[in-house]
């Protein structure tokens, strides 16, 4: 009953050598990037984002240096010091080693570096891809034992995703963009980064609805990619045609006529119908049943809209004619005749009136020269005024 314990203790003796023989020392040693010793330095070995061990640099061998004991494996190394962004490294450890690990504090990038939560074994040596946002991968990592990755140099606040491939399926992440440098941790797999499968089995697919004189088009698409200049074929109402995809996966035919349309990549087809143009309604049968069709109904002539006679109104514009020619004439006739006329009787008239003025007793020649002399006089008077009169006729039309 006693050879139990000693035996148990023995067994725990042996597992305790053998694990202390298969340590190997871990070295690490850090400056800045113009070689300046920064002890003082927090230096962390994770497992993920798990610290395993954690030490600070301190002048050894005229290093600033942490010493660990660790078993073989992959890990990350994290350094942190005041005034400086985090640093990150990853590191496969298979014997003892020393490594200079450099710090620069005027860091304008970050590191990613993360663990694929599901299926680790199926992604150990394949690459995990760093994806912008037009779709170019910019930087890619190879998986280590235990899904773990690092990818350096992601420039801050730029959209990203992450992908893998595996087989005929792409995994991506949700699309991600960090402002600060330094190191951020990505678990993906999780509720907080979960993974979307795309196949990338190539798909020959319709877009949009077919209609007549419309343009019909399908996308050929390998998972989330287009897949241009590929050779699509298509038969129509009117032919067959042979077209070429272009950088969408896209292509393109004018439903020109109605009926199918199908487009062919490979052994795939996409048929897509159009309807036909609408057909003229049927004549309409005659009301007494015997199939004789009734001729269409004529419509009434359309009666071109009531306008007033011309007539009463070129007898007004031919009497109004004469009505102006003979006022015209009328005026001409007073004008050059009638007018010259009266002016000579009103002229008569005046000489008339001065010879009727009474007249002078003449009985001795004193008074008959005076009757003369004022005869004369009146007459003259009789001129100036004719003729002043004159002036201010002439002077009014002035």
């Amino acid at each position: 009953m006693q050879t139990a314990p000693k035996l148990l203790l023995l067994v725990l003796g042996l597992a305790l050598l053998m694990t202390l023989s298969y340590a190997v020392q871990f070295n690490a040693t850090v400056t800045n990037d113009v070689g300046t010793r920064l002890p003082g330095t927090k230096v962390q070995i994770l497992v993920g984002n798990t610290t395993l061990s954690e030490k600070t640099t301190a002048l050894l061998d005229d290093k600033a240096k942490a010493v660990f004991d660790l078993t073989p494996g992959v890990y990350f190394v994290r350094l942190l010091r005041m005034d400086y962004p985090d640093h990150v490294f990853m590191l496969n450890i298979t014997k003892d080693t020393e490594f200079a690990f450099i710090m620069n504090n005027k860091k304008s990038t970050y590191s990613l570096f993360g663990r694929i939560a599901v299926d680790t074994q199926d992604w150990v040596g394949k690459k995990i891809n760093l994806i912008d946002d037009k779709n170019t991968v910019v930087r890619s990592s190879t998986i280590q034992a235990g899904g773990i990755f690092l990818i350096d140099s992601v420039w801050p606040d730029t959209e990203y995703h992450l992908r893998l491939d595996s087989g005929d399926s792409r995994y991506n992440t949700p699309t991600f963009s960090y402002v600060e440098t330094g190191a951020h941790y990505m678990e993906i797999g999780t509720e907080t980064i979960p993974i979307q499968i795309i196949n990338n089995t190539p798909l020959l697919s319709q877009v949009g609805q077919p209609a007549l004189y419309s343009i019909l088009s399908v996308q050929l698409k390998a998972g989330d990619r287009p897949m241009a200049g590929q050779n699509v074929s298509v038969s129509t109402p009117r032919g067959k045609y042979g077209l070429v995809s272009d950088d969408k996966g896209m292509v393109y035919v004018q439903a020109a006529a109605g009926g199918d349309y199908v487009f062919t990549w490979e052994t795939q087809e996409v048929k897509m119908s159009v309807p036909m143009p609408p057909t003229p309604p049927a004549p309409q049968k005659n009301e007494t049943g015997n199939g004789e069709n009734n001729p269409a109904p004529i419509a009434p002539a359309a009666q071109p809209p009531s306008t007033p006679s011309t007539n009463g109104a070129m007898v007004l514009t031919v009497a109004g004619v004469f009505l102006l020619g003979a006022v015209i004439v009328i005026a001409v006739v007073f004008i050059f005749f009638i007018a010259p006329k009266m002016m000579k009787a009103m002229n008569k008239g005046s000489e008339k009136k001065e010879e009727k003025m009474p007249e002078v007793s003449a009985k001795t020649p004193e008074k008959a020269a005076d009757a003369v002399e004022k005869k004369e006089e009146t007459s003259k008077q009789a001129e100036h005024a004719r003729h002043h009169g004159a002036k201010h006729k002439a002077h009014k039309k002035k």
